[in-house]
């Protein structure tokens, strides 16, 4: 299955949804900007499935000592309202704000 040529973010979480067969015990970490190519409704629909099956969905939007981070902050806002960690950070807090999600406290501030 080739995942490259284009950013189809839902595509490539659909496949991974189709790997995880003990959703309660997996933890997927997605690396994006959430500029989708594909289809925006079929990604939530995705991480959606995934949060409702138990699986820990967490959101490494950026990761960048300064100026100010570059994503989809609309789609961003979705995931979040799914319950799903959206996180952008330098890499210093990067460890605590995974601490954080991973214990299911959310990011903070």
């Amino acid at each position: 299955l080739n995942l490259g040529g284009g950013t189809d973010i839902a595509a490539a979480v659909g496949y991974a949804r189709e790997l995880i067969h003990e959703p309660a015990k997996a933890v997927l970490f997605l690396i994006t900007d959430l500029y989708e190519g594909g289809s925006e409704t079929d990604l939530l629909r995705h991480l959606a499935a995934l949060r409702e099956a138990g699986t820990t969905v967490i959101v490494l939007l950026a990761l960048q000592d300064g100026g100010p981070p570059a994503f989809n902050g609309q789609l961003a806002k979705e995931i979040a309202g799914l319950g799903i960690p959206s996180l952008a950070c330098t890499p210093e807090k990067l460890p605590a704000l995974l601490e954080r999600a991973l214990a299911g406290q959310g990011a903070g501030e």
